[in-house]
Parts: C-alpha cells; sequence; structure tokens
C-alpha cells in the first residue's frame, strides 16, 4: 500500500446513520445538479 493511501474499512449497511446536522435533507437530483452548477 502507498504510504499516502488510507485502508479503507467495510461497515454493515445498518450500522450506518445519517448525520442529524446535514443542512440538505433530501437531495435529489435536481438539487445535486444545482449545486454542482453554482460550484463551475
Amino acid at each position: 500500500m502507498d504510504e499516502n493511501q488510507q485502508p479503507t474499512t467495510e461497515l454493515e449497511i445498518d450500522l450506518i446513520e445519517p448525520n442529524p446536522l446535514q443542512p440538505r435533507g433530501l437531495i435529489t437530483p435536481e438539487s445535486l445538479a444545482e449545486l454542482a452548477e453554482s460550484i463551475r
């Protein structure tokens, strides 16, 4: 492994919880496209 690479970690999907502080409650394809366009 390259010294700059971090090892990957596998988790069971049931262990992953959404971040309650995430400002975007629902990310739709339209809102994602809008966000991408605003960054360009």
